[in-house]
């Protein structure tokens, strides 16, 4: 499900920049890596820190893109 939004938002933000795409993507991002805790797989080791490094990307990217001179709608 968290992919599925990840995918949808970016390619929303591709066809129709908006700020508030990139903020959904990190929050989406923030949720990826509190997931493997919230949902009690946390000793799994390969699906933790799958989750974790896949969040902390998602949300790095989307805050590096909310960032970008956000005064000015983004070009595709």
């Amino acid at each position: 499900m968290s992919g599925a939004t990840v995918a949808v938002f970016s390619l929303a933000a591709i066809v129709r920049p908006q700020l508030w795409e990139e903020w959904v993507n990190l929050v989406v991002g923030a949720w990826l890596i509190v997931v493997p805790f919230a949902l009690g797989y946390a000793d799994q080791t390969a699906p933790m820190w799958n989750q974790i490094v896949l969040g902390v990307l998602i949300g790095a990217d989307a805050l590096w893109a909310a960032l970008q001179n956000p005064s000015q709608p983004k070009s595709a």
